[in-house]
């Protein structure tokens, strides 16, 4: 297509760059769905990598909820097997009455002698009443005091009365109360 000297026309060189263009363009197009197939691997693989370490991560987590579970259920049954191997003494707090019992001058000695004789009966009371939960221990010695200042008095009372009798060679009799 051309004339006879071997020049081309216009037409036919613009056909030539048109489909140069065409080839180059389908040669970018190929680049481009190649680049975009590798990247989309490549995002695939990511992602697949991603989810596995999801997957570890989760699978670590349900480990260490299994492991403190485990821990939780062992303190648990620790402490209910002390708990059985422990007497069943009731525990509690005590609180002091309200009120109190005044004496005039004309009472006396007498006034003294109720009080401590209502002491004895309310703490042999008190014993009856803690006796068979403490009949699994041996002997056990009960203090009850109304203050902090007597039991330290009569803690001292109560060791010398156990050393005297250890000196002496024989073991005192059990006392209630405040009984001699």
């Amino acid at each position: 297509m051309g004339d006879d000297n071997g020049i081309k026309s216009t037409h036919e060189l613009l056909m030539e760059q048109i489909a140069q263009e065409q080839e180059t363009i389908k040669l970018e197009t190929l680049k481009y769905e190649q680049s975009k197939a590798a990247s989309e691997a490549k995002q695939a693989e990511l992602q697949a990598e991603a989810e596995s370490e999801k997957a570890q991560v989760a699978a670590g987590d349900l480990l260490k909820k299994e492991q403190a579970l485990v821990k939780q259920a062992t303190a648990e049954a620790q402490k209910a097997a002390a708990k059985a191997e422990q007497p069943d003494i009731p525990t509690g707090t005590s609180k002091p009455k309200e009120g109190g019992v005044t004496v005039d001058g004309q009472a006396g000695y007498f006034a003294t002698l109720a009080a401590y004789q209502a002491a004895r009966c309310l703490s042999r009371e008190i014993a009856n009443e803690i006796r068979p939960r403490l009949a699994k221990t041996d002997d056990v010695k009960i203090l009850l005091a109304d203050s902090m200042e007597f039991s330290g008095k009569d803690v001292l009372l109560l060791q010398l009365t156990e050393q005297l009798a250890a000196w002496l060679g024989r073991r005192r009799p059990r006392l209630s109360g405040h009984d001699r």
